[in-house]
């Protein structure tokens, strides 16, 4: 499951960082600071990320969105367990041929550890109802085979008692 879900994550981030590079570039390079951030607050808002930071061409940290540690719909304990990097994603911010800035995008691991949580719980169920049924299925399996031994058992004593 956290095979499936990482790979999924990180397209998605790859998806939101594409898509707001292309979205705030022409903001930015003609100064229109406010509608960009107008656009990432949207954008952030809308999703489950992490943070959400955009560098001018000069390298400085202009916008940035960062979401605060929320709880997990699974046990921290689990999380601690099971470690889970989050995937980040970054696009280049252009305008024709002039790179303007970059996007970073980090995905929230708040979904995939939900869903790990959830098939985790679920396989330790389904393997102690197993468990159960195969202990249940050898019980009664064991006193079939055993029966003709019982048997025995009792003739023996039989014979001893006279």
């Amino acid at each position: 499951m956290r095979g499936y879900l990482a790979p999924q994550l990180q397209s998605n981030a790859r998806d939101v960082a594409r898509s707001l590079g292309l979205s705030i570039s022409f903001h930015l390079a003609s100064g229109d600071e406010l509608f960009a951030e107008s656009i990432v607050d949207s954008m952030f808002d809308s999703g489950d990320y992490e943070a959400i930071q955009i560098f001018g061409a000069d390298g400085a940290l202009r916008i940035e969105r960062v979401r605060a540690p929320s709880s997990l719909d699974a046990p921290q304990w689990f999380s601690d367990w099971v470690p889970n990097p989050a995937p980040q994603a970054r696009a280049e911010l252009t305008a024709g041929w002039t790179q303007v800035g970059l996007v970073l995008v980090r995905s929230h691991l708040g979904y995939a550890y939900a869903q790990l949580w959830r098939s985790a719980r679920h396989s330790v169920q389904s393997a102690l109802v197993f468990l159960i049924v195969a202990l249940v299925v050898m019980s009664g399996l064991l006193r079939v085979l055993l029966r003709p031994l019982q048997q025995i058992e009792t003739q023996a004593r039989a014979v001893a008692n006279r």
